[in-house]
Formats: structure tokens, C-alpha cells, sequence
């Protein structure tokens, strides 16, 4: 596991640091070689809180929000949304073992013919509508920093059509706006949970918006080409 990178990071030689040039060593290695980071929103039973737990992130707290990579942990973000899509996750259930994920489909029928290539049952896995958001992530000046994965599913799906509508009211550009990202405690007769809670910022300056247009045509273009 590796985990502290922003904190290596900080502790760089000053002859290791390269303003423009290549970094070498590096050459062979693709988009599928490299674990994208994911925005996770940590809840009670979340592996962060488990001290045993090989995610563990000391400090943390329910309600807060985790980048999975970096392992930074804040109260709220801003980012850009640049990239959606609907997914269908299959997941062993929590009785049953819990914590299998056997891949995302395009469809709830294609979700439940793969339970079944995996041996399972409605009574052993589940297949969860998943919202897949594909952000950049700003830092206090509003600069890009990295780009990362949100999985809103169960009652985050709500939230995640949510900004979808907000964003398709800007009439504009998916990523030509910019969006607070922070979280909300919500219950019901069955307990107490987090949602996320997002709010608009702003538009972009033309800098970032051209950031987040690379990424989106890096993404997207060979998507529909594809399809």
C-alpha cells in the first residue's frame, strides 16, 4: 500500500526537481497502469475508521472526505466536473462476505448477468446504480491539482442527478464551471448517514477551463468513437 505521497513530495531534493523537462523511467507506463484516485465520503463503518484496517487514516472522521491516493482528508473541496457516466456496480453483499467489487456494467441486466458469471445470487450480491463523476480538484487558489473518480450510489445517486440538473443549468460546458463539494449528515428510521452536499462556485477563468477540456477530450472522445 502506499500511502503520505503529498508528504514525500514536500521532502524533494532541490536537485531532484525538474521544471519542464522529462522524468525518466516513466516511459511505459499508461493510463492502465495507474490507480486513479478516488473522492470517497467516509461514513461510520468506513475501513478509514478501523485502526486494523489497511486504509486507515489516523484523524479521520465520519463525515469527512478522503482522496484515496494522497490519503488527505478534508471537510470540503472545490473541482470542476469534467465527465459523467451511469454505471451498474456488482457487489458481494455485506452478509455474504462483503467488500467484493466485480466490475461496473452499462446496464442493471448486464450487472445481473455478471452476478451470475461470478457464481452469485440476489441473495448474495447486489447490483448498485452508480453516478461516475470525473473531476479535477483545485487547491486553495483555484489551481488544478490532480484528477479523481466520485462513485455516488444509494442515496448519493439522488445528489449525483442533482448536479447533473444544476450543472446542465449553467448552458454551458460540463467543465466550465466550478462546484464546493462538502457533506451532510442525513436519517431515516433505518439510521444515520452522510451525503454529500454540492454547491455552485463559479465559472472557470480560461486557464483551468482549458485544463479541464484536455481532460475531457483525453476521456470522452475515445468513449463515443467507441460506442
Amino acid at each position: 500500500m502506499v500511502k503520505d505521497i503529498a508528504t514525500v513530495t514536500d521532502k524533494l531534493p532541490a536537485f531532484l526537481k525538474k521544471a519542464d523537462g522529462p522524468v525518466a523511467g516513466n516511459e511505459n507506463v499508461g493510463a492502465g497502469d495507474i490507480a486513479p484516485p478516488y473522492i470517497k465520503l467516509i461514513q461510520q463503518l468506513s475501513p478509514e475508521l478501523n485502526p486494523s484496517s489497511a486504509n486507515y487514516v489516523e484523524g479521520a472522521k465520519a463525515g469527512q472526505i478522503v482522496n484515496t491516493v494522497t490519503r488527505d482528508v478534508v471537510d470540503s473541496l472545490n473541482l470542476v466536473n469534467v465527465f459523467y457516466k451511469r454505471e451498474y456496480a456488482v457487489y458481494t453483499k455485506r452478509e455474504a462476505g462483503g467488500g467484493g467489487f466485480h466490475g461496473a456494467c452499462d446496464s442493471q441486466e448486464e450487472g445481473w448477468a455478471l452476478v451470475q458469471e461470478v457464481g452469485g445470487s440476489p441473495d448474495t450480491h447486489t447490483v448498485r446504480e452508480t453516478g461516475k463523476h470525473l473531476v479535477l480538484l483545485l487547491d486553495d487558489k483555484g489551481d488544478p491539482i490532480m484528477e479523481a473518480l466520485m462513485l455516488m450510489d444509494g442515496s448519493k445517486i439522488t445528489t449525483s442527478n442533482q448536479w447533473n440538473t444544476a450543472i446542465a443549468t449553467t448552458k454551458v460546458d460540463r467543465f466550465a464551471s466550478v462546484w464546493n463539494v462538502s457533506t451532510v449528515a442525513q436519517s431515516n428510521s433505518k439510521g444515520s448517514w452522510f451525503n454529500y452536499s454540492i454547491n455552485f462556485v463559479g465559472y472557470t477563468d480560461e486557464s483551468l477551463y482549458a485544463a479541464a477540456k484536455t481532460i475531457y477530450e483525453r476521456v470522452a472522445l475515445p468513449q463515443a468513437k467507441a460506442a
